[in-house]
């Protein structure tokens, strides 16, 4: 059985692999077919749109861009987790998972009652 650390950090490792493993590939083909040889590759449809769209050079670094911008937003998830950090425009998304629970003490119909905010785990 995994703990959850080394299971993210596999996760992770093979997210990486993958993501370069997607780079080349993409990077391959495109250069093939930019220099009009035949070859059995295929490219992955959005990057062919985006190789007739705008080019060669944005097509290439669209898979490159693409995993860094999930692996920076994945670091930050894991700082803000770490730190123990709150942020409104992060945590009010549903980005993180609630740290804190709000119980009530006293009825459940008394405007008064009051709320208090328990830490969990």
């Amino acid at each position: 059985m995994l703990t959850p650390k080394l299971r993210n950090q596999v996760v992770v490792l093979t997210g990486i692999a993958c993501w370069g493993f997607l780079s080349i590939h993409s990077a391959v083909g495109l250069t093939a077919l930019e220099e009009r040889r035949p070859t059995a590759l295929r490219v992955w449809r959005p990057v062919r749109i985006a190789y007739s769209s705008f080019g060669y050079w944005p097509a290439v670094l669209m898979i490159p861009g693409i995993g860094s911008i999930v692996l920076a937003a994945l670091g930050l998830r894991y700082a803000l987790r770490r730190r123990s950090l709150r942020s409104p425009l992060i945590s009010g998304s549903g980005f993180l998972r609630a740290t804190y629970a709000v119980k009530k003490y006293g009825d459940a119909s008394d405007p008064a009652a009051r709320e208090v905010r328990v830490p969990l785990g």
